[in-house]
């Protein structure tokens, strides 16, 4: 049951068992309000709006338990820093975490950081994006990890820009191999980047045997 303007809209049983069953299924809010308004020849002689119903989804996801293992991290990294981005169906588009010791490492070390999206090994294979420096024992050091719903301009562009509110301190420079994405989303600006200037490292073709390598530097004003 949900107000608008005073009035009380009811979803019924069998509406919202239709919305829970195409939301668990990944089918899209507007599909399945399209299909009950089919069911009573049209959306005028539905007792609700998509309105509603995209509300009703937002409560269900709020009241359930299914950040249950995030709660259960947070209990044990009460300074975890992390981002999450939603699609307009509600849906995990990228999601961004810096632990403590990820923070401190950066404080340190942070100067110049390698950002790669190279792994696609989780279950729901999305690419894995990491933040990674050397310390001054010559080693690599972590310093974030990201998921990205799709490795185009604008996951590049929220993924750095919310890893550097966390961290607070935009870095000197960033080595990547990604290429026609990235590249767009450091020229498209304002971002980050915008301090920067970009150097093109290779100009080979983007192969698997002569990546493209792109080092951008920030110069002193």
């Amino acid at each position: 049951m949900v107000s608008r303007l005073g009035i009380r809209i009811i979803l019924t049983i069998h509406a919202k068992c239709v919305i829970d069953d195409n939301d668990e299924t990944d089918i899209q809010p507007n599909k399945t309000y399209l299909a009950l308004a089919n069911e009573v020849d049209g959306s005028s002689n539905l007792c609700f709006s998509k309105k509603d119903m995209r509300n009703y989804i937002i409560r269900k996801l709020h009241s359930t338990d299914d950040n249950v293992d995030l709660k259960e991290m947070l209990k044990y990294q009460s300074k975890l820093l992390y981002a999450i981005d939603i699609d307009e169906s509600y849906k995990l588009k990228s999601a961004l975490w810096v632990d403590e010791k990820c923070k401190a490492s950066y404080e340190y070390f942070g100067d110049m950081v390698s950002f790669h999206t190279i792994y696609k090994k989780n279950k729901h294979a999305l690419p894995f994006t990491s933040f990674v420096g050397v310390n001054h024992h010559g080693k690599s050091t972590l310093f974030g990890c990201a998921l990205l719903g799709n490795e185009d301009i604008p996951s590049f562009e929220w993924i750095p820009t919310h890893w550097v509110k966390c961290m607070g301190i935009v870095p000197q420079g960033i080595i990547t191999n990604q290429c026609k994405a990235m590249f767009g989303a450091i020229k498209k600006g304002p971002t980050i980047y915008s301090s920067q200037t970009v150097h093109m490292a290779h100009h080979e073709e983007d192969t698997p045997e002569a990546p493209r390598l792109l080092l951008l530097q920030r110069f002193a004003c």
